[in-house]
């Protein structure tokens, strides 16, 4: 009898331990002990700094004394500004985000949505989208892009323009300067190679003008329209973030919170484990029954004495 009871505490400790186990693995494979983000296949991008053309080098024929002085305007400045947000309702989010745009004048320059990560058994989605707002509003516009979702981190550039913009600029008026001579020449021409010279000159004149002229509306779309790149991931939980100025009181808080989010998730991963592996656990069960049958069986076999057998 003493064996028997030895036996049945070993068996629920060992089944006990085997379901604990089970779970752990479980969790540990959902990475609930690990970072719940997911891994969409791309790493989230740095600082976008769009790169500036190269700009045309020309020879203009241009002479100190004819180069008209240019005053920098020091406000030419291209603004870079990078959000990595969080959010439980993607499509919501993302939809206000074009709405965002909308109501401040701007566009969307690029937009792609990525299905690549796994996070728990589902398919979480990760947004990359590049915005074009007016540099007047662009503040204004961050600020209300913040409270859209939870933002994780941000990041902001400036980079300025001004030498290269009035550089070209000079190059332009010298190129100007040049036609209006070439020009002057073209009318007072009268031998034949001397005028198609002066139309290759010239030829070449309006190719660079048209070279730098496009070159300075490209600055003044990036000077005029500043760039915002938001990376948005879809998240089962939030991000909680803990700063210096955070209290034992919210600390504590969040703890709780999060336990109670890990316990639950914990709990119904382990019901949905325990309902795919029920067909398993049937067969086992219907195995280890038979097993103990033919084992009683053959114990009571052996217990009748020798005896009775030839009786």
């Amino acid at each position: 009898m003493l064996r028997n009871r030895k036996r049945i505490i070993t068996s629920t400790v060992a089944a006990i331990a085997l379901i604990f186990v089970t779970v752990l693995g479980y969790n540990l494979s959902k990475g609930y002990f690990g970072s719940e983000k997911s891994d969409g296949g791309t790493s989230s991008p740095g600082v976008v700094n769009p790169q500036l053309p190269s700009t045309p080098n020309y020879d203009t024929g241009n002479k100190g004394s004819e180069s008209p002085s240019v005053i920098v305007d020091q406000d030419k400045t291209i603004g870079t500004y990078y959000f990595n947000m969080e959010t439980k309702q993607f499509e919501k989010v993302s939809n206000e985000l074009n709405m965002l745009v909308t109501r401040y004048n701007g566009y969307v320059e690029n937009s792609n949505v990525y299905y690549g990560g796994y996070y728990d058994g589902k398919k979480l989605r990760t947004g990359q989208f590049t915005f074009r707002i007016p540099k007047a509003q662009v503040l204004a516009y961050n600020a209300e892009l913040k409270l859209l979702g939870n933002v994780v981190s941000e990041t902001s550039s400036k980079t300025n323009v001004s030498k290269t913009y009035t550089d070209t600029e000079s190059r332009l008026n010298a190129l100007k300067i040049k036609e209006e001579r070439m020009l002057a020449l073209y009318e007072k021409a009268e031998r034949i190679e001397d005028i198609i010279a002066i139309e290759n000159q010239l030829s070449s004149i309006f190719y660079e003008k048209e070279q730098l002229t496009l070159y300075l509306k490209d600055l003044d779309d990036r000077i005029d329209y500043s760039y915002v790149t938001v990376q948005l991931q879809e998240v089962e939980k939030l991000t909680t973030e803990e700063t210096v100025e955070t209290t034992f009181a919210e600390r504590l808080a969040a703890a709780f919170k999060d336990s109670i989010y890990f316990f639950t998730s914990a709990v119904q991963n382990f019901v949905i484990w325990l309902v795919l592996a029920l067909p398993y656990i049937l067969i086992a069960a219907v195995a280890l029954f038979i097993g103990l049958k033919v084992y009683r069986g053959r114990r009571k076999e052996k217990a009748v004495p020798p005896e009775k057998k030839n009786d």
